[in-house]
């Protein structure tokens, strides 16, 4: 329907509007935060290659606060223009304008999901190898399904993970000779930092390759000196809200299966998942907060109240994580809490303007 078509085509124009604003102000601190702590001589081509690898993270990461301002300021045009009303007179009712939104933020919500789901962690990941190399230098590191893959002098490194104690998982290592002859491989449950570049291995079982035989040893922990430290190593684990639900499942079950602690990860997961629902109801939401309003509340003080309840969102969103985590709440139910906060505080504008 041509009605439908314009209503959603306004909220997608503003939102993009406020996503791009919203973009350059976190670009640039984005930008300053790089150039500013480099160490090494750093062009700005480099500089552009990695606000660039950020853009789809920022571009996840962002959506749900624009499209939450975007459909406020929308909604706030359409009320102050009676727009609503001569819709409502050609038989577009609220039913019909909610089930129009309903698909405009499935088709949203589900492009936005796809992004935050195969380009922006593979993209996090390089922006992230730049700025390493800013900081520290070049190395040869690249990650695959099986993890991190380093390069050490005459060693490669295969990594599972990066805890959050900074202890590694699943750590195995293929020591070669000059010759570049395979001398021994060393498999690890986890490696703790010492300090110094000094890794504690734990349950080592070691393979040596002698000219005439293989020897193998088991070690209940021992000691191995590496170049690596948990702040070089952390650059190339991506922390659980920038990866894919899929990496998140995987690594759940991993850590489940070795007794890990998986709190931050199964809320990390869940917020994955509850994404395309949370976009949805935040598409919906003004338009309750504008058509139950009998016209007592300004359009400054809705815009005002629509700024607030985007930026306090996003912070809530956030805070509702860590408390999770810190509490021990469901995953689950604290994925939902910030719609349940959006909820409550709807409810508290519409008791203070008496709507």
């Amino acid at each position: 329907m041509v009605i439908s078509r314009y209503l959603n085509f306004e909220i997608l124009k503003l939102s993009l509007a406020v996503l791009f604003g919203l973009f350059l102000l976190f670009s640039f601190f984005d930008f300053l935060n790089f150039f500013l702590s480099k160490k090494n001589n750093v062009n700005f081509l480099e500089s552009i290659s990695y606000l660039f690898l950020r853009m789809p993270q920022l571009f996840y990461e962002l959506s749900t606060t624009a499209f939450l301002l975007g459909s406020f300021i929308t909604q706030m045009n359409l009320s102050s223009n009676n727009e609503y009303q001569i819709a409502r007179t050609y038989g577009f009712g609220l039913k019909k304008i909610i089930i129009s939104r309903i698909k405009f933020g499935l088709f949203i919500s589900i492009s936005i999901f796809l992004v935050g789901e195969f380009l922006a962690p593979k993209f996090e990941l390089e922006s992230q190898k730049i700025k390493y190399k800013n900081l520290f230098g070049e190395i040869m590191a690249s990650r695959f399904d099986s993890g991190l893959w380093v390069k050490d002098q005459n060693s490669f490194i295969n990594v599972y993970t990066l805890n959050e104690d900074d202890n590694l998982l699943k750590v195995k290592i293929f020591e070669f000779d000059n010759d570049n002859q395979l001398r021994n491989i060393t498999i690890a449950k986890e490696a703790i930092y010492n300090g110094n570049n000094i890794w504690q291995l734990i349950e080592v079982n070691q393979t040596l390759f002698h000219s005439n035989n293989i020897e193998n040893r088991n070690y209940p922990t021992l000691n191995w000196r590496s170049v690596l430290n948990p702040q070089l190593l952390s650059i190339f684990v991506v922390i659980p809200e920038k990866m894919s639900s899929r990496d998140l499942y995987k690594y759940i079950e991993y850590l489940d299966s070795n007794n890990q602690d998986t709190k931050r990860f199964k809320i990390a997961f869940w917020q994955k998942i509850t994404y395309p629902f949370t976009l949805i109801f935040l598409i919906i939401f003004p338009l309750f907060f504008s058509i139950t309003n009998k016209r007592t509340m300004a359009n400054s003080n809705k815009f005002f109240w629509g700024i607030f309840i985007g930026i306090g969102f996003n912070l809530f969103n956030k805070l509702f994580g860590h408390l999770g985590l810190i509490l021990s709440w469901n995953a689950f139910i604290t994925s939902f809490l910030p719609i349940i906060f959006l909820t409550f505080i709807f409810l508290l504008i519409s008791k203070i303007s008496k709507i």
